[in-house]
């Protein structure tokens, strides 16, 4: 059963454009036939955030959003209107992340970062 949860998530955040909450997941998944419970969503997407396979970021309430995690390794940056989300790479970001992180002294760094703001269309719509 464990396993039937985890790939019923795993369909909702994969399948889902940008970031979702645990309540979003639980509730796409019951409209989908699935018996699942929230605090299985919310169990199952841990294990999933602790196995690489699901990316967590929080919103601008604090609020935990999760999203699948791709290929390659990559950022985002989030519209707070309307919240779409673009992923994108840039080698500058990733010289940056890595020499400020030996220059206070870490190593096996992993990095993530997160630009949130007003995209184009929602700020031309004002």
């Amino acid at each position: 059963m464990a396993r039937k949860n985890e790939e019923v998530v795993l369909l909702v955040v994969g399948g889902s454009t940008g970031f979702v909450s645990a309540q979003e997941v639980y509730s796409h998944a019951r409209e989908s036939g699935s018996p699942i419970g929230l605090a299985t969503v919310y169990r199952v997407l841990k294990s999933l955030v602790d196995a690489g396979k699901v990316e967590l970021t929080f919103d601008d309430q604090g609020q935990a959003r999760y999203c699948a995690r791709g290929e390659t390794h990559h950022h985002h940056a989030t519209c707070r209107q309307c919240g779409r989300t673009i992923e994108f790479d840039d080698p500058d970001v990733e010289r940056w992340a890595g020499a400020y992180a030996e220059r206070i002294g870490f190593v096996e760094v992993r990095h993530v970062i997160e630009i949130s703001g007003v995209c184009h269309t929602c700020a031309s719509s004002h």
